[in-house]
């Protein structure tokens, strides 16, 4: 059984970007939150009237995410590494899903 929280770690201070367009921060560690104005269209690039919030966790983000509520880390797997029609870049070779589990202790 998998248990999840929020990290208490996760760095809310973010910078703000308006459109699907917008530059994207390319340090690793900047989590967000990203801010977006977007259209109710999905491929509209003009930014809208709707807003949109985006956080990027780490690896590390979703490791304290499962053990700090008190799970115990169980397995991390790395599926698939053909890139996908769809990327705009060739990501082959880099994993396509990355599955995570820790297992719930009895508090009895």
């Amino acid at each position: 059984m998998a248990c999840f929280s929020s990290p208490s770690t996760t760095h809310f201070a973010g910078s703000s970007r308006t459109g699907r367009n917008a530059s994207k921060s390319t340090s690793y560690l900047d989590r967000g939150p990203f801010h977006n104005r977007v259209s109710e269209e999905l491929f509209d690039p003009k930014a809208g009237d709707l807003e949109q919030f985006e956080y990027n966790w780490t690896i590390a983000d979703f490791y304290a995410a499962m053990t700090e509520p008190g799970c115990t880390w169980v397995a991390l797997d790395e599926i698939g590494d053909e890139a996908e029609g769809w990327e705009a870049s060739d990501f082959g070779g880099l994993p396509q899903v990355i599955l995570l589990a820790a297992r719930k202790h009895d508090s009895s």
